[in-house]
């Protein structure tokens, strides 16, 4: 069969199948359904090898487009391998169905986090707005005549005036500052010391009164207060949904909750708690997914996966263990590699396995005196580990 030569057509097509390589999936690369019937597969995959396999065109020198070919029929053949399949492509399927599950879980995940931060500083703010109206509002209280100072320190020549206490008709709200009794006499007529102190008792009631109507309307409300037991039904709808195993009903119930009463332990304490949760089954499913993804060959997915999964959970040492052995064999940060190794020694300094990995990664790096001692460590922890021993048979 006579070879092709590579037109500026054929080219642009190469180059733009091998920029994109990093999106497709073993379907899309080999441009096929998800319920393509394997003569279909292997139709495309035979057509997309003549493609980009560089032994079918003429000319002597392809340039980077020899790279870009190499590549692409790497993605291919692995599709083709795992699609043809029937057993590998049911667990592939069942993969593609969880990474696409986790990422809209991430999603709803991430977007609560987002809204729930602007929930509390809404919140925040409307209580703090409240607080300052509720002092800018508040009438001055009448004043009694002649209120005289404490009698530590009387003022010199200033009237003494016995004051009369007003008896109340209800029970008061408990007070901090008492109120200021009434008076027919106005302010601006007292004397200058007594209108001081009347001025500064009026203020601190004032203030003291304003704080006990905004804290009735939030964590410390009445058991009567309205917006206090509509936020207690949130929380309650959140301990429903939590027990159900409804993270995100239950992040929704508990955002309801914050935004009626800022000050609710109840609801940010189990808040805390569930966005825990959620973190915590999020880096199990791309710990999950960066396991498939090793199946199949995808080392690059599984490396974005495994960093996702130690960010969520960064003492998790099975998660950080994983992210070294992967940089290890990808060998794309080496740095970063023997950063997870260290801590996962640190973290269980009694498995053998995590010395060895540290090893490997000191032996890559050239660090032969490091990786020595990392090995001994191992064999001390684990006599019969057979890799470690080779390897340090061999140095």
């Amino acid at each position: 069969m006579a070879k092709e030569r590579l037109t500026e057509e054929r080219k642009q097509q190469i180059e733009e199948l091998y920029r994109s390589l990093h999106r497709h999936n073993f379907y899309s690369v080999l441009d096929v359904d998800r319920t393509a019937e394997r003569g279909e597969i292997r139709k495309a995959y035979f057509a997309i090898s003549k493609l980009c396999h560089p032994d079918n065109y003429a000319d002597k020198d392809l340039g980077s487009h020899k790279l870009y070919m190499e590549k692409i029929f790497q993605a291919c053949s692995k599709a083709y391998d795992v699609l043809s399949s029937a057993s590998k492509r049911e667990r592939y399927d069942a993969y593609m169905e969880k990474k696409q599950a986790t990422a809209q879980y991430a999603t709803d995940v991430y977007e609560q986090q987002a809204s729930l931060h602007r929930v509390i500083e809404e919140a925040a703010e409307a209580a703090r707005e409240q607080e300052s109206e509720e002092i800018r509002t508040s009438p001055p209280p009448p004043v009694q005549i002649g209120m005289e100072p404490p009698p530590s320190c009387p003022p010199p020549g200033a009237p003494s005036v016995p004051t009369t206490t007003p008896v109340p008709t209800t029970t008061p709200i408990p007070r901090t500052t008492p109120m200021p009794a009434s008076s027919s006499v106005p302010p601006a007529k007292m004397d200058p010391h007594s209108r001081e102190m009347h001025e500064a008792r009026r203020r601190a009631w004032t203030r003291d009164s304003a704080r006990r109507r905004l804290l009735s309307s939030l964590g410390g409300a009445r058991p009567s207060d309205p917006t206090a037991a509509r936020s207690r039904d949130w929380v309650a709808e959140a301990v429903k949904a939590r027990e159900e195993g409804k993270t995100i009903p239950a992040i929704n119930a508990l955002k309801m909750a914050i935004s009626l009463d800022p000050e609710n332990e109840d609801a940010r304490r189990m808040l805390a708690e569930i966005m825990g949760m959620a973190s915590g089954e999020l880096g199990q499913r791309y710990y999950d997914q960066a396991l498939s993804e090793l199946e199949f060959g995808e080392m690059q997915l599984a490396q974005a996966s495994i960093e996702k999964a130690v960010n969520l959970c960064p003492s998790n040492p099975t998660y950080v263990a994983l992210g070294a052995k992967i940089l290890l064999d990808s060998d794309s940060d080496l740095h970063k590699a023997y950063e997870y190794a260290q801590r996962v020694v640190l973290a269980e300094p009694g498995k053998a396995s995590h010395q060895l990995l540290l090893a490997k990664i000191l032996l890559k790096a050239g660090l032969q005196a490091r990786a020595r001692s990392a090995l001994m460590k191992a064999l001390e922890l684990d006599p019969g580990l057979k890799e470690a021993r080779s390897l340090l048979g061999g140095r």
